[in-house]
């Protein structure tokens, strides 16, 4: 985690030296699940926020990097049969941006997050990040569509899905890291699937500076 924060640092040097840098905040809402969980629907809700520094390569093209939180998870929303799982996340995305249009753009990247708390709850029980057996750390892609609002305001709409499982295999428990061949051979019982995180957000950017402007 140490050396991404290093990188989040030495990207805004490069581009703060450079004559084309912006930066600012994002921050929206996000609907999640927990794919191979059993449950459907992006019942879960949580927040996203992201400090963010660009780095133009060209009228058209740039680069952007930061530090962020989001809450994922899932949630069943049935009193009779509750289950919510809270999923809290610091996130270091790096995703490059085109722009095809004057007033839209599209990013894509990856986004490397490490899961800082969790837990399960239920009816019945609270179950810990631990017990859950959940990896402290997610690789994800991320992909957006964007609307530019004015010189400061963009909003974004944004996929973003694990790369990886986010649970480690229990000890003597057969694991399936492929969620679709899970579901295609359901019929064997003692195959656990594993977790990936699914959501989809939408959020407001806001542009607090920039340098390098053509005038």
């Amino acid at each position: 985690m140490n050396r991404f924060i290093i990188f989040i640092f030495i990207f805004a040097a490069i581009s703060a030296n450079g004559q084309l840098f912006e930066g600012g905040i994002d921050f929206g809402l996000i609907a999640s699940q927990v794919d191979g969980d059993d449950h459907g629907g992006y019942h879960q809700a949580g927040i996203t926020a992201l400090f963010y520094s660009t780095l133009n390569l060209s009228e058209k093209t740039s680069i952007s990097s930061g530090v962020g939180y989001a809450k994922k998870g899932a949630h069943s929303g049935l009193k009779q049969e509750f289950f919510s799982t809270r999923l809290y996340y610091a996130e270091i995305p790096v995703f490059l941006n085109i722009k095809p249009f004057t007033r839209i753009n599209f990013s894509a990247g990856l986004v490397y997050s490490y899961l800082f708390n969790g837990n399960l709850l239920t009816n019945y029980s609270t179950t810990n990040q631990e017990d859950l057996n959940l990896r402290n750390y997610e690789l994800s892609y991320t992909f957006s569509l964007n609307y530019i609002l004015s010189e400061r305001f963009t909003i974004k709409f944004t996929d973003n899905y694990s790369l990886m499982p986010i649970t480690k295999p229990f000890s003597g428990t057969r694991y399936s890291n492929n969620l679709l061949l899970y579901y295609f051979f359901a019929a064997n019982s003692s195959t656990v699937p594993a977790w990936w995180n699914n959501n989809v957000r939408i959020s407001l950017q806001y542009k607090i500076f920039w340098s390098g402007k053509n005038e």
